[in-house]
């Protein structure tokens, strides 16, 4: 048998990363965090591959069932009793998942058509900007900021250098 040739990430496999100059902290159950920003912990190995597994498993299984809307909500009619999306895609069903614009009627088609030609209904407002800011400007005026948000009050802290 001949041996895969490729690179680390397409195996599957993930070299260590070199975490030389970022604080080492101490978490509670023994394990240890880089912080990477202010604000930002790297935990390394986290969750376990069988975690990870369930996690990635329950966004595409669970999290993608009605009434939570998909961006392909507002395009598709989705099934809305099982077998939904992800089951279907994971089990090879075949069943067709049809576009809203096949459950239009005449009248709603021909309007539908209407705004396509006539490049819809939204009117397009030109205004002048207050001020107009170069690149390096507004790289100059964002490289000492630094933000902080907290999660659940979500209050957010901003300061300047």
């Amino acid at each position: 048998m001949r041996a895969w040739k490729g690179k680390e990430r397409d195996r599957g496999e993930r070299p260590e990363t070199a975490l030389g100059g970022l604080r080492r902290l101490e978490l509670s159950d023994g394990r240890e965090a880089w912080v990477v920003a202010e604000g930002c912990l790297l935990i390394p190995r986290y969750l376990s591959p069988a975690e990870q597994l369930r996690l990635s498993q329950s966004a595409l299984a669970e999290y993608t069932r009605p009434p939570n809307p998909l961006s392909l909500s507002t395009h598709y009619i989705l099934p809305d009793t099982p077998p939904y999306l992800f089951e279907r895609y994971a089990a090879a069903d075949p069943a067709p998942v049809y576009p809203r614009y096949d459950a239009l009627d005449h009248e709603q088609r021909s309007q539908v058509d209407l705004a396509l030609t006539l490049g819809g209904s939204r009117r397009t407002i030109d205004t002048l900007p207050g001020s107009v800011l170069g690149y390096e400007e507004i790289v100059q005026k964002n490289k000492g900021w630094k933000g902080m948000y907290r999660v659940g009050n979500w209050e957010r802290r901003a300061r300047r250098n």
